[in-house]
């Protein structure tokens, strides 16, 4: 399901730092710097793995990248209770996603992402509010009380079935998310085209009890597409296929999800480049409700 009001429900803030112990050479890439590295932050969707959004280049057999990045995740779904059925997602999510990459032969790499999460009351809420009033962005079908019906700096996490059984009633929570480990090969390599194919495994490292983590394992596979059309434009796409056993916490889990980004990037010159990239993949869980 795509939600048409998402950029009125989710709001994300990133910043990356890179590191690395062999430095990968500023203009291997040209002067690109695309695509954004940010994933579905629904707290449902982050239980389960989504491959990053990645060109298909390869770094060189040997060499080491490395990277830190920080998300501030601000979540608010509040549609109207349907029959017994009540959803509340109202919380902010700080999330660490550590990264370490490694070229091997072959034209292949391997990738290990480790994220720590912070599930709490945040500080976006009043941004948020002043963000949406400036826009006069109206209630949706996703919040139809609107932002400000609701006291900010709250972490709720609710959720009933159809019989008014709590499923999900969680507030704060920190620890370690769900570990995943991918391995990535070229299939073909060139200045104006790239193809690229990642296979990865993400294991059950995060507490299943606080829902920082599934409690089980994913298996994914997914392809990666650049082609280049003169010295300043590349238009990329990344297409993903995941296989899920589920999530031990909550019923109706997806177990087949897929994942889409399609984007372009004009690069105007080496310091200044403009992305335009969409996300999307299958929600998560079938909460009932028909919004």
């Amino acid at each position: 399901m795509i939600r048409s009001h998402l950029i009125a429900s989710v709001f994300c803030l990133s910043a990356t730092v890179i590191s690395s112990c062999q430095l990968i050479r500023a203009d291997d890439n040209g002067p690109f710097k695309g695509p954004v590295s940010i994933r579905n932050s629904r707290p449902y969707n982050l239980l389960f793995m989504q491959f990053r959004p990645e060109l298909p280049d390869i770094i060189s057999p040997g060499q080491v990248r490395a990277s830190a990045q920080l998300d501030l995740i601000n979540n608010m779904l509040a549609p109207a209770n349907y029959g017994a059925i009540k959803v509340l997602e109202d919380n902010e999510i700080d999330r660490i996603a550590l990264s370490w990459s490694k070229g091997l032969a072959h034209k292949s790499e391997i990738s290990f992402f480790v994220p720590i999460l912070y599930r709490n009351g945040g500080v976006l809420d009043e941004i948020m509010n002043s963000w949406h009033k400036f826009l006069a962005i109206p209630a949706t079908q996703d919040n139809p009380a609107g932002r400000t019906s609701f006291a900010p700096y709250h972490s709720n996490l609710f959720l009933t079935d159809s019989s008014g059984k709590v499923i999900v009633n969680q507030g704060n929570a920190f620890g370690l998310g769900d570990v995943s480990v991918s391995w990535k090969r070229s299939l073909l390599s060139s200045p104006r085209a790239g193809v690229a194919a990642r296979v990865a495994l993400k294991l059950p490292t995060g507490s299943s009890g606080l829902l920082l983590g599934s409690g089980s394992a994913d298996l994914g596979v997914d392809l990666d597409i650049r082609y280049r059309t003169g010295r300043d434009i590349q238009w990329f796409a990344n297409l993903g296929y995941l296989v899920s056993s589920g999530a031990n916490p909550i019923p109706n889990m997806r177990k087949h999800m897929t994942q889409y980004v399609f984007g372009a990037e004009f690069a105007s010159n080496r310091r200044d480049s403009y992305i335009a990239q969409i996300d999307g993949n299958s929600i998560a869980v079938w909460t009932g409700h028909p919004f």
